[in-house]
């Protein structure tokens, strides 16, 4: 256990050092129980595996954003006009997002098949980089937000998820909206929906009202879960934070199960359920590492909850310096860890219940790689 550090050495410190402290605190905890659990990958294993996600990554965003967006809006999303002030971070990381879906897509569908169909792991990675987006640019202004609502709602949402023909006939007005985030974005969800019906027919299968569902709640928490982001504030906001994080694990593997036509209802039962998992274990992830700068800018965050700190307290100095302390003299950041080992031991039970061991291995080691991606 890491101790307290007590109330009396801290009432001295200022707000930006007790900031500094959960952050440190945070990542040595979550490192420290990773790694006496065996889930910490080595950092040589680790840098082997990164280089190689990049090089993938970089692969996907010159094929699949490339033909997503098309030559004008691929040029604008490397110049430094989209995404305003999170540009340089939304360029940077756009290798990776996509690595890591389409990793996660084909890690999940060859649990039960050699050979998924053709594209299932790029549109899983199209996917990730399109709820990323999306994710980008509902924490920008309320000005931008209300933008994306002329163009995108739960209604447009239902269309492209029920008519195979509705991305196309959508996508020639989205690539008419002036704002350059909001462009792109949009053109990567008619690009997901078009890939997304195709894979269907490929599959020989009509469009899924489960998919459909998910994809609505998904778009509902990732609102709700914003000040003034389009949606009411949900009554337990834990619970929306937990939805936000994980739900995209789970359409991802819903995803992959779309990629293997006529797959055994006990397979698919394990699938989704280890997609359940996954996002479990990275929502709390996240928010560990994210557990400072979260809480500077008043951000929904479990972790933060836990400790009693809604978003609306956090912007509040006082509040916010009292929970700092609170974190620091409490164990709130030792449970989460503790309950990140607990998902990732869930995890690997459920993996060794699929019968092909080597693609459960593969799974495992990109699962711990990114865990450590996550904090690091």
């Amino acid at each position: 256990m890491v101790g307290a550090i007590g109330a009396d050495s801290l009432s001295d410190w200022s707000l930006s050092h007790l900031l500094d402290e959960v952050w440190l605190r945070a990542r040595r905890v979550l490192i420290r129980r990773l790694d006496l659990a065996g889930y910490w990958i080595g950092k040589a294993e680790y840098q082997d595996f990164l280089d190689g996600q990049r090089a993938i990554g970089a692969h996907l965003r010159d094929e699949w954003l490339a033909e997503a967006l098309g030559s004008a809006d691929s040029l604008c999303l490397q110049s430094e006009r989209a995404f305003r002030a999170a540009n340089v971070r939304v360029r940077s990381r756009i290798p990776l997002i996509m690595a890591f879906g389409h990793g996660l897509g084909e890690g999940l569908a060859r649990l039960i098949a050699d050979d998924p169909l053709p594209r299932t792991a790029g549109l899983c990675a199209l996917f990730n980089l399109g709820i990323s987006f999306f994710d980008a640019v509902v924490d920008q202004p309320a000005a931008l937000r209300s933008a994306l609502a002329q163009h995108f709602d739960g209604h447009v949402l239902q269309t492209l998820a029920a008519e195979p023909d509705a991305a196309r006939r959508h996508g020639e007005v989205f690539g008419q909206v002036e704002d350059d985030e909001i462009r792109i974005l949009l053109k990567i969800v008619a690009a997901f929906f078009r890939e997304l019906h195709s894979l269907y027919a490929a599959a020989g299968s009509q469009p899924s009202p489960r998919m459909a569902a998910l994809l609505e709640q998904a778009y509902l928490a990732e609102l709700s879960s914003t000040q003034d982001g389009g949606a009411p504030r949900a009554s337990d906001p834990t619970r929306t934070a937990e939805l936000k994080s994980t739900l995209p694990f789970v359409i991802i593997g819903q995803i992959a199960l779309a990629g293997v036509p006529c797959a055994p209802a006990s397979a698919a039962a394990g699938v989704d359920r280890l997609a359940a998992e996954l996002g479990g274990v990275f929502w709390l992830v996240d928010d560990l590492a994210d557990l400072a700068t979260d809480a500077r800018s008043g951000s929904l965050n479990a972790v933060l909850l836990r400790a009693g700190l809604s978003p609306e307290l956090s912007r509040d100095s006082t509040a916010l310096r009292r929970g700092m302390g609170d974190l620091l003299d409490g164990l709130v950041i030792e449970d989460t860890a503790a309950d990140v080992v607990t998902r990732l031991a869930s995890v690997d039970r459920v993996l060794a219940s699929f019968a092909r061991d080597e693609s459960a291995g593969r799974l495992r080691q990109i699962v711990r790689c990114y865990v450590r991606s996550w904090i690091t």
